[in-house]
Order: structure tokens, then C-alpha cells, then sequence
């Protein structure tokens, strides 16, 4: 299928919450207890454009966002410019002010599922700053390798970045993702788990390199 690759701009970031959603119902449902706006889910990928607008991309077919990619080369800047460019002061005064309609079970399961990948990415046999973050294709442009080649624009980025290791999660049950990973290079090299379930850690390594142990 002939979709165009470019860098995400502000004027995407509705469509790719979009497709979040339409990728991980499941996702949003068991933190939320429900779908969330598309607007608040749509507040997360604006900071992801804030950390790190050149590994940020989407997949368009004419006006349409079908797919994105966001691979950033180092996750600590996501929580630096969470805090220094005052996200977490908006997202907590806009939930203090019932715009998001948080109750307290989100936030308990937010809370949770955020300190086991904190735990996760400080485990010293896990710790890769470069990042698979989040790839999505809307269910009906799935199986047409429009995640693959936004996995490989991603990547292509990271290492012209100079990343030594890539990594990232997939649940172990995505057997179409694992494949895929595994495809461009990836190897299963740990499990985590969080609220909803195990999560298998992935890592590749550049030509000459080991993967993590």
C-alpha cells in the first residue's frame, strides 16, 4: 500500500491518539475503565513531540493518519521535559479540575503500571536508553507493512543517533508483533510484567554488538 512517511507534526497528534486507540482498546479500557477522550490521550504524544520531534513519525495515506512511530534515543528525556516543560504540572491541574474525570482507580493503576517500567528501565541487565516506545496501525491498514517500515525509519534514526542497543516490550501473546520484531533483529532477553499482565523485554543490537543479558 502507498502511504507517505514523514515527520509527526502538532497537527497530527489527534489522529495518532486515534489510532492508539483503535490498537489498544484493551489498553485504555483496563486503565481507564473506559476510552478516553481522543484530546487526553492525544496530551501524551504531545509531550512525546516535545522530548523528541525527530523520532516521532506517522504513516498518512492522502490527509489520513494510518500509522505512527515513536523511538526515542534516549527515554530520560521524556521525564526531563515532562517536568522542565511543566506537562505533569498541566496534567495534574486539568485533572484537579475534572477535565480528565479521573477517579482514583486510574490513577492507582497509572501509578502502578509507571513504577514497574521505572523499575524495569533502572534493572541494570535491562538498561537501554533507546527505545521502541509505541507503534500503532489503525486494525483496518494492519498486515500491509506499514508498521514495518515506520519500525525501520525509527531505527534507521537511532542509529545514525549512535545507539549501541534498541529496545522494547510486546505482550506475549502478540505473536504477529513478536515476529516482526524478531524479523528486524530483536531478541527476547527478559520478561516484565505490569497491572494487565507479562511483558517480554526485546533488544537489538547494532552489527558486532551482544544484546543485553
Amino acid at each position: 500500500m502507498e502511504v507517505d512517511l514523514a515527520p509527526a507534526t502538532e497537527e497530527d497528534l489527534l489522529q495518532v491518539a486515534e489510532v492508539f486507540t483503535e490498537a489498544f482498546p484493551e489498553s485504555l479500557l483496563h486503565t481507564w475503565g473506559r476510552i478516553p477522550e481522543t484530546a487526553m490521550t492525544a496530551e501524551a504524544f504531545r509531550l512525546c513531540l516535545d522530548a523528541e520531534p525527530d523520532a516521532f513519525w506517522v504513516a498518512r495515506r492522502g490527509r489520513l493518519v494510518v500509522g505512527y512511530a515513536f523511538t526515542p534515543f534516549h527515554l530520560a528525556s521524556l521525564w526531563q521535559t515532562a517536568v522542565l516543560h511543566g506537562h505533569l504540572l498541566r496534567w495534574a491541574w486539568r485533572a484537579l479540575n475534572g477535565r480528565y474525570h479521573v477517579g482514583r482507580h486510574p490513577l492507582q493503576v497509572i501509578f502502578a503500571n509507571k513504577w514497574s517500567f521505572l523499575q524495569s528501565a533502572l534493572d541494570r541487565r535491562y538498561n537501554v536508553p533507546s527505545r521502541i516506545l509505541s507503534v500503532a496501525v489503525r486494525p483496518t491498514y494492519q498486515g500491509r507493512g506499514i508498521a514495518t517500515a515506520l519500525l525501520r525509519r525509527g531505527l534507521d534514526y537511532l542509529d545514525r543517533r549512535g545507539a549501541r542497543q534498541v529496545r522494547l516490550e510486546v505482550r506475549p501473546g502478540n505473536a504477529p508483533a513478536e515476529a516482526l520484531y524478531t524479523r528486524l533483529g530483536f531478541q527476547v532477553v527478559g520478561r516484565t510484567r505490569d497491572s494487565q499482565g507479562p511483558w517480554l523485554i526485546m533488544v537489538r543490537s547494532r552489527p558486532g554488538l551482544q544484546p543485553a543479558d
